[in-house]
């Protein structure tokens, strides 16, 4: 971290340099955007579907079962095989996701998903929730089938609807874990590497570069190991915070 190692050459002390030229980087700070953005909706979508979707399937219907082992699908599916998917299925020449916005009368030509820099970042949060919603969904669940009955029965006997016994007894009974759930989607969103490299590669115009692209980039692509080394650094006292 204190010294300057470049492929080929041997390292040479430095000192500080690493770190104030860390400071004064905009595409660090940039990446460092990236990184909570990316991180916030990763939270915010995956917890939110699985919150929904542990709610559904926690009611008696049939097929219940069948339905909580094909909600598993996304997260038991591996992660390259999915981007390749998602990646064709996004093409703007020939994507199916074109065929079902051309439906959308605000839609006037087919969307670039991952080539616009508008689109990009929202379009790889959508994937990696997808593929990390289904785990959130079961531990919901889970925790749903704890909260006793007679609490969401004396609710209803007092007059409550079903959107207020849930928010009364219901959610503050679950936060705990919701809570926990947070944390671990927080850690996923700032360790993903796959699905973002694969899907843009930190494109377009760094959209989508946060900070584990960042230092990949910086590491292998540009071959500065001590730089790389130092964003690594800043890494790790982001996430351990």
């Amino acid at each position: 971290f204190y010294t300057q190692a470049n492929l080929g050459t041997p390292p040479i002390w430095v000192g500080l340099k690493n770190y104030q030229r860390l400071i004064h980087d905009d595409f660090f700070w940039n990446s460092l955007k990236q990184t909570f953005l990316f991180m916030a909706g990763v939270i915010v979508v995956s917890i939110g579907f699985g919150l929904l979707s542990a709610v559904v399937l926690n009611r008696t219907f049939m097929g219940r079962s069948v339905a909580r082992g094909i909600i598993t699908l996304p997260w038991a599916f591996p992660e390259v095989p999915a981007a390749l998917i998602f990646i064709w299925m996004l093409n703007p020449q020939f994507g199916v996701m074109n065929v079902f916005a051309s439906w959308l009368p605000w839609v006037g030509q087919n969307p670039k998903w991952l080539l616009d820099p508008n689109l990009a970042l929202a379009s790889v949060i959508l994937i990696t929730s997808w593929k990390g919603f289904p785990f959130y969904s079961l531990v919901i669940l889970a925790s749903l089938q704890t909260v006793p009955s007679e609490l969401t029965e004396a609710a209803r006997v007092d007059g409550a609807n079903r959107w207020q016994a849930f928010r009364a007894v219901t959610f503050p009974y679950i936060t705990p874990t919701l809570m926990l759930l947070v944390v671990l989607a927080a850690i996923y969103a700032f360790k993903q590497f796959t699905i973002i490299w694969l899907l843009t590669g930190g494109g377009p115009a760094g959209a989508t570069e946060t900070i584990v692209i960042r230092i990949y980039q910086t590491a292998f692509r540009f071959y500065d190991f001590s730089y790389a080394a130092t964003i690594g650094v800043a890494g790790f006292l982001v996430v351990l915070g």
